[in-house]
């Protein structure tokens, strides 16, 4: 069978170098001016004990040191920037695709522009939506035309952390709802950057593909990535479930991830379901140590039509977060 493109990150620049930017400034990006029309919200009863997804587990000897509850009625600006820019200053971001992204999408791996209104706090939930545009959105960075919008949010130079910091370690664990039905087309991702803004390395802790580019290479699948190498030229080691709506239910569940200099471990509602350690799936010298910040996102998949009968994708959909917490080993 033909294998997945080696190249296909969620953060993927394809073009270009570490150090390129578009000739415009991010400051200049009209990042607001389409986040006029009202949400349309679907409330959750998320923090209804009884409901599925209450199980966690986080290591002995680990203590907290971060947690949003999202409590508020929009996001924690301590905490979160909308978008890929940090908000204090647009200038820094995530990195993306220097020629064919900007602060609306990340790369052409993706098909739907990054709106702020599609980062919703409400009833204790975040929700990042992917919604239909009618009339398209004529974008202006990147420009082109677009008939979907999506979700994304950072916590870029506010909220990070290094796991392989000598002696210490951390366990990230959050209670989300990745979309359910079908969603063929989506691409949800709880995923970390470099701090420094630089790219490689990349850490997806929970990505979940509708379809993995082509559905040869599957589909309903739950993903693992570390992403090393060097910009332009990156390979990722990954542990992945498949059929993961049919598996564990396109519900609530707590998931937890450790990081320590030694191995990674995932778990869904307290039940490993991946390990890495470092010098078997990954050589000792890639296992990334250094500082990195949270992106989430509810994105969609450029490669996958949203009107194939076998891919079909139900608009609206919400990557559902309704708490995370750092941990950090004492």
């Amino acid at each position: 069978t033909t294998e997945p493109p080696t190249d296909s990150p969620v953060a993927e620049p394809t073009t270009g170098s570490p150090t390129e930017s578009p000739s415009e400034s991010p400051s200049e990006s009209p990042i607001n001016q389409l986040t006029e029309s009202p949400i349309d919200s679907q409330p959750d009863p998320t923090n209804d004990p009884s409901s599925p997804g209450t199980r966690g587990g986080v290591p002995e000897g680990y203590s907290l040191v971060w947690r949003d509850d999202f409590d508020g009625n929009d996001i924690n600006r301590d905490y979160w920037s909308r978008g890929l820019i940090y908000d204090v200053n647009p200038e820094q971001h995530v990195l993306w695709d220097p020629k064919l992204g900007g602060p609306h999408l990340l790369s052409e791996l993706y098909d739907g522009y990054i709106l702020d209104k599609n980062v919703v706090v409400q009833d204790g939930v975040m929700q990042l939506i992917n919604r239909e545009e009618d009339p398209p959105i004529e974008g202006t960075w990147p420009e082109g035309t677009f008939t979907h919008s999506s979700g994304f949010a950072n916590s870029l130079h506010k909220v990070y952390f290094n796991g392989s910091r000598q002696g210490k370690g951390n366990y990230v664990e959050l209670r989300a709802r990745f979309p359910p039905g079908n969603v063929g087309k989506v691409w949800s991702a709880i995923w970390l950057v470099p701090e420094s803004e630089n790219w490689p390395p990349e850490i997806d802790i929970w990505e979940y593909f509708g379809i993995f580019f082509d559905p040869q290479w599957g589909v309903d699948q739950m993903q693992w990535r570390i992403r090393y190498g060097w910009y332009g030229n990156t390979t990722a080691a990954k542990v992945r479930t498949p059929n993961y709506q049919e598996r564990f239910g396109a519900t609530y569940h707590v998931f937890g991830w450790l990081w320590t200099s030694e191995e990674m471990r995932w778990y869904i509602d307290d039940e490993e379901v991946g390990h890495m350690v470092r010098g078997r799936e990954l050589v000792r010298w890639r296992w990334p140590d250094e500082d990195m910040a949270f992106v989430l996102q509810n994105g969609l998949m450029e490669s996958v039509s949203p009107n194939d009968p076998a891919m079909t994708t139900e608009f609206p959909n919400r990557l559902n977060i309704d708490w995370m917490a750092v941990y950090e080993k004492q």
